[in-house]
């Protein structure tokens, strides 16, 4: 399945949309997209097309390098970042690991 993709330079998507869904019997629609944007009909990962189109935007990514561009799943943090712990010397809190403010 092909989707039209608008992204930016770092490869978030802005605009997603089925490029089927703009052509009739009538006539057609095409897509300007807006300064600094790129626009591409790329394909959907195969495991993806069930997805319902509006969630597709948070979950994939244009991976702009290579010789053309794709889409990818977008890498989540690999876990959240903690508050300090109260358990913490205050002193360490700030600066870099290892330094101990005075």
């Amino acid at each position: 399945m092909n989707v039209a993709v608008s992204y930016d330079e770092e490869g978030n998507i802005l605009t997603l949309f089925d490029p089927e869904a703009l052509s009739t019997d009538a006539g057609f629609f095409t897509y300007v997209p807006a300064p600094g944007e790129e626009h591409r009909v790329l394909d959907l990962p195969a495991e993806l097309e069930a997805t319902p189109i509006l969630e597709l935007p948070n979950l994939l990514r244009v991976n702009r390098w290579g010789q053309l561009p794709r889409l990818e799943r977008r890498r989540l943090p690999a876990r959240p970042v903690a508050e300090p712990s109260a358990n913490i010397d205050p002193r360490r809190r700030s600066g870099t690991l290892g330094e101990v403010a005075d």
